[in-house]
């Protein structure tokens, strides 16, 4: 059964990850995971938001 529409709120903490369906790999190479890390910074610029990453 899908789910409704996700409510969006601009107060809201929303946890985020990246991991493939059935935990497969995301980025098979470093280029795309570069790639990746590229766009988390380009969009960071813009908008309000921290990162916390987990080694």
């Amino acid at each position: 059964m899908p789910t409704g529409p996700r409510l969006l709120l601009k107060s809201a903490c929303y946890h985020i990850i990246t991991r493939g369906n059935q935990r497969q790999q995301v980025f098979l190479e470093e280029k795309d995971y570069a790639v990746y890390l590229a766009k988390l910074k380009k969009y960071k610029k813009n908008l309000v938001f921290l990162s916390m990453a987990s080694a």
